[in-house]
């Protein structure tokens, strides 16, 4: 029930934010998205995470901040749910089924994470939001580490998805360190 409730409040949260979304009055979209990415580790790649989503052309700095950590959210729990299908496969070797089992606990740990940090960006708690966002990138990468020797497609695939919400969750972190300062 708790779960329910968490997940409804945090759609009402992200529905009620007026202005969120709000259009550069100067047109300054890109500088906005420059901006947002000047503190991501990986640059390029969170320019190219704005640049494919049209609701950031006019975004503020708060809206390109929500606008990732939407994406954030929505990428880290489709792995989850990608990760837990993967328990039920029978033809997984041992060891690497174990370390699918360990992978799942820190995706769901890493998306309640990100989760909380949703709610504490809209309540303005950049400080808690940083530090959520950084347990959310080191559950991740803690599985990426994890299967990215294995020799398996499934830890292959998994590897490569846990980089790329890997980079997803820092350029999340990133705008929001934008916004804090």
């Amino acid at each position: 029930m708790s779960t329910v409730f968490f997940i409804f409040s945090l759609v009402l949260s992200l529905t009620f934010q007026p202005g969120l979304f709000a259009a550069d009055p100067k047109g300054n979209g890109s500088n906005q998205i420059s901006r947002a990415c000047e503190h991501s580790p990986h640059k390029e790649f969170c320019l190219s995470v704005f640049q494919a989503d049209p609701a950031s052309t006019n975004a503020d700095i708060k809206g390109l901040a929500t606008i990732a950590l939407k994406l954030a959210v929505k990428n880290t729990t489709e792995i989850s749910v990608r990760v837990k299908s993967l328990l039920s496969d029978g033809t997984l070797e041992p060891g690497v089924q174990e370390d699918i089992y360990d992978c799942n606990k820190q995706y769901l740990d890493a998306v309640a994470q990100i989760d909380h940090a949703v709610v504490g960006f809209n309540m303005n708690d950049y400080q808690n939001v940083e530090t959520w966002m950084k347990t959310a990138a080191t559950q991740i990468l803690t599985c990426q580490n994890k299967v990215k020797d294995m020799k398996s497609g499934v830890a292959l695939e998994l590897s490569k998805k846990s980089h790329a919400a890997h980079q997803l969750i820092n350029t999340a972190l990133g705008v929001v360190h934008a916004v804090a300062h």
